[in-house]
């Protein structure tokens, strides 16, 4: 199955400074506090934990920095936000693709909030992609990140038990109401599998009132969804596959990865790549480009690979053509 985790994105040690936008939001976070505390960065604060009892605590801020987080909880019940530094894959834009069309209905989704809020609704949407590994689900769920940290927005990797992911998700929307938010339920199956499917609809019904949200599932097993989240408004309002690149995206793609491939060959990539994932695609230029590999032996190799269903069973049948020789 897919994963994705923090190191999808490629995650740098705790020593790596932070860049863009979080390390710019990071810096006037200190800023301010040095500001009014320049003589002293821990325990220069108080908070109110009852009537009349403050509790010294050290550096706040007003907002999260943009950027992916996953959730925690404290020995008291208390959500925290880990922030994971992100750096990601130059994106290529399809026009006229569905990629690109999903990522327009979000944007606009994004400029609704006064008309949900005049009608009396919480601004949320959620989409549910679904299609065989490899085959464009986390690359569309990363160009949807990658704008929303852009725009200063926050990304939940919800990995935690939802009850968890909708105590910090109540906490985020008290204390920034109108910060933009993205849940990201990637394998979502194996999610239900994981902590149960009750808590889960309720995170997606939005039991916490929280607003601002945008849902985001991906799966490689739709078959294991059971209705009450398939064919229910509100949870998943777009049920979208994600299928194999077609013609045209893999002509896009090879032409922008190498763009002194002459006509011929370009189309000898295209034909014989047909049902190839991105991941593929990818693989396919990196084998012959990168390492010298001839064409045709590497896309003959991919398509063993691809077709490749490995078996314990083999282990009982004696040596195959891998491993030592003496």
């Amino acid at each position: 199955m897919d994963t994705f985790s923090p190191n999808d994105f490629q995650q740098e040690s705790s020593n790596t400074p932070p860049t863009g936008v979080e390390a710019k939001q990071l810096k006037e976070n200190r800023e301010t506090h040095d500001q009014q505390q320049p003589n002293n960065r821990f325990n220069s604060q108080y908070t109110l934990i009852g009537d009349g009892t403050y509790l010294p605590c050290g550096r706040t801020v007003k907002k999260l920095v943009p950027g992916v987080y996953e959730i925690g909880m404290t020995d008291n019940g208390v959500p925290f936000f880990i922030s994971h530094p992100t750096r990601s894959d130059e994106w290529l834009t399809f026009r006229d693709s569905l990629i690109s069309n999903v990522l327009e209905e979000i944007t606009k989704f994004w400029s609704t909030g006064e008309v949900f809020k005049q009608y009396g609704f919480l601004q949320r949407r959620g989409y549910l992609l679904y299609g065989p590994p490899g085959t464009g689900k986390t690359v569309l769920v990363k160009q949807i990140i990658d704008r929303i940290v852009k725009d200063k927005g926050i990304v939940i990797l919800s990995n935690a038990p939802p009850s968890i992911v909708s105590k910090a998700l109540q906490y985020l929307n008290r204390i920034e109401p109108t910060r933009q938010i993205v849940c990201v339920y990637e394998d979502i199956d194996a999610i239900i599998g994981r902590w149960g499917e009750a808590e889960l609809l309720a995170l997606l019904d939005g039991e916490d009132s929280t607003d601002h949200v945008l849902n985001i599932a991906t799966t490689n097993y739709p078959e294991k969804l059971d209705k009450r989240i398939i064919s229910r408004p509100r949870r998943f309002d777009r049920i979208i596959k994600i299928g194999y690149p077609d013609a045209e995206m893999r002509r896009y793609y090879f032409k922008h990865k190498m763009s002194d491939i002459s006509d011929e060959e370009l189309n000898s990539w295209v034909k014989n790549t047909d049902e190839f994932t991105f991941a593929a695609l990818t693989e396919l230029v990196i084998s012959v480009k990168c390492l010298g590999n001839e064409v045709g032996a590497a896309i003959a190799g991919l398509k063993l690979l691809l077709g490749n269903k490995p078996n314990s069973s083999e282990f009982k049948s004696g040596g195959g053509s891998i491993g030592f020789k003496v």
